[in-house]
């Protein structure tokens, strides 16, 4: 009896917490459902969004009204339409979730799913049915749909996006998307006519008059459009494009004319007389099957009314309010085909997640929260950002702590196509000028916030960045910050980014940022293709890591960057560059150069370094590590410290390089030359990896012979002396034989000197394929200074419109002992059509270099192994230790010279890469990784105190310091101990000479006791 009395008072006492609190379900089906129901069982489910409102808004069902610690259930496998939410007053286009209940404190509401799990998530629209809006539909005799006032007395509304079973359909285009600025004003004046165009290649050109012109524009943008005016034949005239105008070499593509429709998916809407008219991508038509995004339009000014969005928490834009949305869990919900899923504005613990966005404009988009979590959701294909978190800076009150989004998580959500499969831009509805397409990306951080935690995000595909963060857009915003860190990017997985636009990054740091945190982030393959085409320099880059508009105080830590142009960029933008840390970041594959620092006129580079990181790759641009100091204030802008970097740079390409806008460049090339240079890679720990080359490129396959010549006995030679360099046949050479000598005088002082290929020979005017691969060989020998030069690949020249594009490819020639011959072999893809190509080497007063055997080849592609073939990089993307297993009998070498087969391992959230060195059939599976004693092996590289070296047979081991004074020798059988801890720190050479008469040196670098 005891026992029962006591489970009588618990089932009575939770009753009574039950009808306090709330604790209720109320449920919702738009296919079973009724809204003369109660909604308190499943099998009693409310049918319609209005209900929804109503009862959000504190409105009674049945008697009863919504509670703290109620949920909201929808079926899955419904679709609820969001046009249709409000019963009463103008169409609202949204759930708003603005009552006075949800602004209380309390237990959480919680909007979710039910039904079986095996069903859909509900989903949640923007979209009108064609069925449902339409007032009359006709097919035409030419296939085209005619829908008359698809909208019906909405007649304010246009279609943002048309669907067709989901798949967004194209707006009309002219056929022709290959068309040529031919002239531009650059006129400020927006109702003055701009841009002259020619459509190319087209017999004739439907009316244009009234249509949209989009082109690829200038000014680090990417896409603009305004309309055309005017036409004249096969030209148009168009509004002015304003201060981002159109290049010679944009791509542009005229859109929203019923004359372009040609193809199945293909719409357009003729807003004055209400029309919309369809080819439909199948037969018959049925108009259940389409869809319409709307947008409203304000008639009088033109300007954008209203948007569909799913559910809106809005309650203050400027400063968090007394009594915030707050308590609110949104989860298992899917979000489609809505301009905005989620809005929030004034929150506080709200949480969403488990929840699914597809096609909208924009997934989660936050202007002032408290305790906001997005975690664990998926957002596929996305027009602009999935996730936008903001703080706020309304005018006078920069920094105030109210105004200030804080404690955000952005965790573990999956990110895929944003920007690309369609273009979305509202803002080119009603264009009456030139209009931008907004930059788009993954997920965007900023404007006065702090502690926001950006992690564990996969993000796929973004036509712009991957992660966007920013504080504030004004210069003075951190004398009034009142947080702490603003921001925390890391860990996260980013590919594919960059993909077409410009001015981007796979993670951006933008307007007057510092304090933030980026650090252990993957980032794949940043690929720009919308600015590559373009005849002048408008910086076509995709880039890994990406400071600008006045960085400071920005941390790049321990993050691997692989395949993008540039690896860390640090752009001016108007303001300094200062105290930019690139910390112990990989580098590899970047096609045009590792971390940069640009200053610009009137700004500096202060307080920045480049320190511990791996630069491994091409790097076919400037260097390795570049300051490019454009301010010409007087002073040389460097890196503060470029120090303890690791270069393997298998074409040679500079390490560091300087120049500033009085014409000053500083290129430094090599160990031995980064050591002399104060304050640049003073330590011992600052390497170059000599033994990473492209020699496996040898056994190519030569599909044709453009030229060969084995001593240059060739009339004209097709090399040419410049700035004060000598040249002449010589009949006996260190190379043995003839060879022609050039030779810098040290009496000589020109700026600019060294040789050059001439341009009259037929290897520029046969390399016109802009898909094959061609082999440049010439074998030298050097007694030269320095023990690195480079050589430059200037100019290549747009197909179609004949303007020459400037790309400065560089590579730098290793110096091998004097007058040891080796052969220079460039391999490269040329970029549309090869122009002056022209390589010019660089030489110095004193320099004097032989050269013999010219060879030019094209090469079978097939037959080229790629760089990740020859040098795998392999990365973990997560909290624990990756072990690798490598293709069975090959053995590689690490980074720091340690011989492996069998499987390796790769730390969290890192990388590793390796060089395939041989391929051995006696190594089984299951050897794990440990040196392999077949040939000389030294290690550790750098060293110390003990330096090992494993011979494969009998042979004499002697350490010689970089001046020539002998520190060890000793005859070894197997394996040698040299002890160097008595030795200064500083480069040495390990000098092997088999038994057999085979030669090998290895450079070592021994550190100092009080380097760490």
């Amino acid at each position: 009896m005891a026992l029962w009395l006591k489970i009588v008072a618990v089932v009575s006492c939770w009753l009574c917490a039950h009808v306090a609190f709330g604790q209720r379900t109320w449920y919702f089906s738009s296919s079973q459902g009724d809204d003369r129901n109660d909604g308190r069982t499943p099998a009693t489910a409310l049918r319609s969004m209005q209900m929804l409102q109503h009862l959000v808004w504190g409105g009674a069902i049945r008697g009863d009204t919504l509670r703290r610690g109620d949920t909201i259930a929808l079926l899955r496998g419904d679709t609820f339409r969001v046009v249709y939410a409000q019963a009463w007053g103008p169409l609202a286009y949204s759930i708003s979730l603005n009552s006075r209940l949800l602004t209380q404190p309390g237990l959480p509401v919680v909007i979710t799913a039910y039904g079986s799990s095996n069903a859909p998530l509900p989903m949640i629209t923007g979209t009108w049915r064609l069925s449902d809006s339409a007032r009359a539909i006709i097919v035409g005799a030419d296939g085209i749909v005619k829908v008359a006032r698809p909208f019906g007395s909405h007649d304010s509304l246009i279609p943002l996006r048309i669907f067709y079973r989901g798949i967004p359909l194209t707006p009309a285009r002219f056929p022709n998307d290959t068309m040529l600025i031919l002239s531009n004003v650059q006129a400020q004046n927006p109702s003055q006519p701009d841009t002259l165009i020619l459509a190319r290649g087209q017999a004739t050109l439907p009316s244009a008059v009234g249509a949209l012109a989009w082109a690829s524009v200038g000014a680090d943008y990417s896409w603009g459009c305004t309309k055309v005016i005017r036409q004249a034949g096969d030209s148009l005239i168009t509004l002015s494009w304003g201060w981002a105008y159109p290049l010679r070499g944009s791509r542009f593509y005229l859109e929203g004319k019923k004359e372009f429709i040609d193809k199945p998916g293909e719409w357009y809407y003729d807003e004055q007389t209400d029309t919309l008219y369809l080819f439909p991508p199948e037969l018959p038509f049925e108009p259940r099957q389409y869809e319409i995004m709307p947008i409203g339009i304000n008639q009088a000014n033109r300007n954008i009314n209203h948007l569909s969005r799913a559910l809106v928490l809005s309650v203050s834009y400027d400063t968090l309010p007394r009594f915030p949305l707050q308590n609110i869990v949104i989860e298992n919900i899917h979000f489609s085909r809505v301009v905005e899923g989620v809005r929030l504005a004034g929150v506080k613990d709200v949480t969403i997640r488990n929840c699914m966005f597809t096609d909208c404009f924009r997934g989660v988009w936050n202007f002032l929260a408290v305790g906001l979590s997005v975690v664990n959701n998926k957002f596929f294909d996305i027009g602009c950002f999935p996730v936008c978190v903001y703080g706020r800076t309304p005018a006078g009150l920069v920094g105030h702590p109210g105004c200030m989004t804080r404690k955000v998580y952005v965790e573990h959500n999956t990110i895929k196509r944003t920007g690309i499969p369609h273009r979305w831009s509202w803002q080119t509805a009603s264009v009456d000028s030139s209009r931008f397409v907004l930059e788009t990306g993954g997920i965007i951080v900023g404007h006065n916030i702090d502690s926001v935690m950006v992690r564990y995000n996969v993000i796929d595909s973004s036509d712009q960045a991957g992660i966007f963060a920013s504080n504030v857009v004004e210069a003075r915003w951190d004398s009034a910050y009142k947080g702490t860190t603003p921001f925390v990017i890391e860990k996260n997985l980013i590919t594919n980014f960059c993909m077409h636009q410009s001015d981007c990054g796979a993670i951006k740091l933008g307007f007057y940022c510092r304090n933030g945190i980026v650090r252990n982030n993957i980032l794949i393959k940043g690929h720009n293709s919308d600015k590559s085409h373009h005849a002048y320099i408008v910086r076509p880059l995709a880039i890994g890591l990406y400071s600008d508009v006045g960085p400071h105080d920005v941390v790049w830590d321990g993050n691997t960057v692989i395949g993008t142009d540039l690896g860390c960029h640090n752009y001016y933008g108007g303001g300094p560059v200062r105290n930019i840390k690139i910390y112990r970041n990989t580098f590899y594959n970047c096609r045009v150069q590792g971390a940069d620092a640009v200053a610009g006129e009137g700004t500096e580079i202060r307080g920045c370094e480049v320190r511990g990181n791996v630069f491994f790759g091409p790097m076919h641009g400037t260097a390795a590590v570049a300051a490019l100091d454009y301010s010409r204030n007087g002073r040389a802008d460097r890196f503060d410290l470029v120090n303890e970097n690791l270069y393997a740079l298998p074409t040679y390409a500079p390490a560091y390089f300087h120049w500033s806008a009085e014409e000053r460049r500083d290129f430094v090339y090599g160990f031995g030359q980064l050591r002399s240079r104060t304050p640049y890679e003073q330590s011992p720990l600052s390497r170059w990896l000599e033994w990473v080359q492209l020699r496996a490129w040898d056994t190519a396959r030569v599909k044709r012979q453009l030229i060969r010549n084995a001593v240059l006995e060739i009339e004209p030679l097709p090399i040419r002396p410049f700035g004060g360099v000598q040249m002449e046949r010589v009949a006996n050479s260190p190379l043995g034989g003839p060879a022609v000598m050039l030779w810098y005088p040290d009496t000589a002082r020109n700026h600019w000197a060294g040789f050059v290929m001439v341009s009259g020979e037929p290897f520029y005017s046969t390399l016109t394929a802009p898909n094959e691969i061609y082999r440049w060989s010439l074998l030298w020998a050097s007694n030269r200074r320095k023990e690195y030069w480079s050589v430059w690949w200037p100019r290549t020249i747009h197909p179609n419109t004949g303007d020459t594009i400037i790309i400065p490819y560089h590579f730098a020639l290793p110096v091998r002992q004097p007058y040891k011959g080796d052969t220079l072999r460039v391999y490269y893809q040329p970029r549309f059509r090869q122009f002056w190509t022209m390589p010019h080497v660089v030489m110095e007063p004193g320099d004097t270099v032989w050269l013999s055997y010219y060879n030019v080849e094209e090469i079978d592609p097939q037959t080229v192994p790629s760089f990740e073939e020859l040098f795998p990089i392999f990365i973990n993307p997560s909290d624990t230790v990756r072990t690798v297993e490598l293709p069975r009998g090959w053995v590689y070498m690490t980074l720091d010279s340690q011989v492996v087969w069998g499987r390796v391992q790769v730390a969290p959230w890192g990388s590793r890469i390796l060089m395939r060195v041989r391929y051995d059939r006696t190594l089984s599976e299951d050897q794990e990784e440990m040196p392999l004693q077949r040939w000389a092996v030294v290690y550790p590289n750098p060293v110390e105190e003990l330096l090992t070296v494993l011979l494969p047979e009998r042979g004499t081991v002697k350490v010689v310091s970089v001046d020539g004074r002998e520190v060890y020798s000793s005859v070894v059988e197997g394996q040698a101990v040299v002890p160097m801890s008595g030795l200064a720190a500083g480069v040495y050479l390990v000098h092997i000479q088999y038994q057999g008469g085979h030669r090998e040196t290895v450079k070592v670098v021994r550190l100092g006791t009080t380097i760490r």
